[in-house]
């Protein structure tokens, strides 16, 4: 799993890098919380609500499109069924376009890696306590909408809702503060 991220965040890093080398703009960086709603049914049926902190890089194309990097770590509480109880994590990676449609509001489109990590405690009443973990990396894309409202010439508030496609679907919602880094 984590040889997965650092040639993920890598990959990520290198396509970034040559696409802002060769833009010119302002640029910010962000962090948010991080709320997840799981919706597909085998994933509803296992994890509670997700919780989690996400930092963002965003490089201004025009004033209407942003480019935009994403990372982070979202929890997600397991449900104890039986004596067994389990817990998910994944880190999400992240590269897209924000649109915006007038001054504030704006549509964004991701695509993403999703890294999880499941980890499991049962007691057999025969061998005793029993712990398991595993990991899986998942492809999938992030489509939502948002609004970006500026607080002062450096610093905006970013809300936003998405819904997370991959094998484990969830509605995320995001709020948090970007910083702008200048030109």
């Amino acid at each position: 799993m984590k040889r997965t991220f650092i040639l993920s965040l890598a990959l990520l890093i290198l396509i970034s890098a040559s696409a802002f080398a060769r833009m010119k703009g302002d640029h910010s960086l962000g962090g948010a919380l991080e709320v997840g709603i799981p919706i597909d049914d085998d994933f509803n049926n296992s994890v509670g609500t997700g919780f989690g902190l996400t930092l963002n890089y965003n490089r201004v194309l025009t004033p209407d499109i942003v480019l935009i990097a994403t990372t982070g770590y979202i929890y997600w509480a397991g449900e104890e069924y039986m004596g067994s109880s389990w817990t998910w994590g994944e880190i999400p990676v992240k590269g897209g376009v924000k649109y915006f449609f007038n001054n504030n509001f704006y549509g964004i489109g991701q695509l993403a890696f999703h890294i999880y990590s499941f980890s499991m405690e049962y007691t057999d009443p025969y061998l005793g306590k029993i712990s398991t973990s595993d990991s899986e990396t998942e492809v999938g894309v992030a489509l939502g909408v948002g609004y970006e409202y500026p607080i002062n010439d450096k610093m905006t508030f970013d809300a936003n809702v998405r819904y997370e496609l991959n094998d484990f679907d969830y509605l995320a919602i995001g709020a948090g503060l970007n910083w702008a880094l200048g030109k």
